[in-house]
């Protein structure tokens, strides 16, 4: 008899707290403010990690709970398939549709130009992420002025966007120093910056090398 209730007691206990937990699951999938429909722009870096992704949106109220948050992403086997980038997100979003949106329809795209490559390469490299031919770039750009880093670039963005970005990334990089240097070897500063994609060329080579050297 005592053992009956005492397993009854136990069975209660049992579907209270699973009761709780599926209560305290849905009520963090819930839009933060269902009313409020303002969107704002919500970035996803390279290499960024699960872990400050879900941070990152508590921190700017976009979802109820992180925890939940993460039930999600595993329950929907998408914790390894946030793409970087930028996203439209609103507090009127469940955290289903947050968790979906991260893997896809982002905004911009995240593009690495190396040092050292080459007017073609960078085209090469434009043509494979984005829908613009990489003969739009090669015709457009000129050597040298395309500063190797990166970039988040709009996904409809045209060859002249991104030419845009780039050349004005070097504009913001190509400072005084640069510039005297390059006068103080007699050079152009059409002159002076092919120089400069001959010399990263070779450093990026060496690089290289060295590293398949590691494995001989």
């Amino acid at each position: 008899m005592k053992s009956r209730k005492k397993f009854s007691v136990i069975i209660t206990i049992a579907f209270i707290a699973i009761a709780g937990i599926g209560l305290f699951f849905y009520e963090g999938t819930l839009p933060v403010d269902k009313t409020n429909r303002d969107s704002k722009i919500f970035v996803v870096e390279v290499g960024e990690g699960t872990k400050s992704i879900v941070r990152k949106l508590g921190q700017e109220n976009l979802v109820r709970s992180r925890l939940a948050f993460y039930a999600i992403l595993y329950q929907l086997q998408i914790q390894d398939k946030i793409q970087a980038g930028d996203y439209r997100l609103s507090p009127s979003m469940s955290a289903y549709e947050i968790a979906k949106e991260l893997t896809h329809g982002t905004l911009d795209r995240w593009i690495t130009i190396i040092e050292g490559w080459r007017k073609e390469e960078i085209a090469d490299k434009v043509a494979a992420e984005f829908n613009i031919p990489a003969i739009e770039i090669i015709n457009n750009a000129d050597e040298g002025y395309l500063f190797p880093d990166t970039y988040l670039i709009p996904k409809d963005a045209t060859a002249g966007g991104v030419i845009s970005i780039l050349m004005n990334n070097f504009e913001n990089k190509y400072n005084d120093e640069l510039r005297n240097e390059i006068k103080r070897l007699g050079l152009t500063e059409a002159e002076g910056l092919i120089l400069a994609s001959i010399v990263e060329k070779k450093r990026s080579l060496i690089k290289i090398a060295k590293k398949l050297q590691v494995f001989c």
